[in-house]
């Protein structure tokens, strides 16, 4: 496919050299460039390597965004996706379609909408024809396993109605990798985590809950009287084996503050 420009407005008293860039989903930009005091003389053409188009169904959503690039295997953890990426598609009445899709190579996506605690995401090989339109569907929130709990302050009450931040990370015997996310907890601490991470065999997932916690709680030999009026509390839940999909009780998590008897007790574990 080629696209012609047959006219193009020049400044060359403002410009030393001109680049004309047609951007496609998951690739390098294809350009051409020139020095605008010596344009070309005949029209100009960008070709677009063979491709097809991916439809991504969300059925009931309706409206979202998904991110779509070229997957790396070499890529670990949530920090491949950043504000910045130019290939976001927004999904219409449960629709996102993602045109200009290169031939024969693996997508990874990144999906959220409205009301959904963690973003999905995960890799699939693309359209393999010329022309062709794909059909994606992800998997949705049942596919994965879901953390229940009870949060506790370190009194034994309930951490009601918090944000509180989250950190998954996924850890194996060569690397590790991690992203964040936030549950909310209702009048009885209680909170649900859909696991949507990928672990390899043999790896282990390490959650980190937090949440802000007035200072003046802490022992006052623990934090100097210049800190913070604010500090966080903590806990961290170890999971060792892969969770199947569905629903899975972990009971009370006790987040901890500095400079308390369990945060010094836990220091001399």
């Amino acid at each position: 496919m080629t696209f012609d420009l047959d006219v193009l407005e020049l400044a060359p008293q403002e410009f030393e050299t001109c680049a004309v860039r047609l951007a496609l989903p998951s690739l390098d930009p294809t350009e051409v460039r020139f020095d605008p005091r010596k344009p070309p003389t005949a029209p100009l053409k960008l070709a677009c390597p063979e491709c097809g188009s991916v439809r991504i169904e969300v059925p009931g959503i309706g409206n979202g965004t998904v991110r779509v690039r070229a997957f790396d295997a070499s890529d670990t953890g949530g920090g491949i996706w950043n504000d910045s990426a130019p290939n976001r598609f927004k999904i219409v009445d449960g629709v996102a379609l993602v045109p200009w899709v290169p031939l024969g190579i693996e997508l990874a996506y990144e999906a959220k909408w409205e009301g959904q605690a963690v973003p999905l995401t995960g890799h699939f090989f693309g359209p393999r024809r010329i022309g062709e339109e794909m059909r994606f569907a992800p998997p949705t929130l049942a596919s994965f396993p879901l953390l229940r709990g009870r949060l506790l302050d370190d009194e034994g009450r309930p951490i009601a109605e918090k944000k509180v931040d989250v950190n998954v990370c996924v850890a194996t015997k060569g690397s590790a990798s991690s992203s964040g996310t936030s549950v909310t907890t209702d009048a009885g601490g209680r909170f649900e985590l859909p696991l949507v991470d990928e672990v390899p065999k043999g790896g282990r997932r390490e959650i980190t809950f937090s949440v802000e916690v007035a200072a003046a709680a802490v022992a006052p030999a623990a934090v100097p009287a210049a800190a913070s009026a604010v500090v966080k509390a903590d806990a961290l839940v170890e999971l060792a084996k892969p969770l199947p999909a569905g629903p899975h009780d972990v009971g009370d998590v006790i987040l901890v503050e500095p400079g308390s008897l369990r945060w010094l007790a836990r220091l001399s574990d």
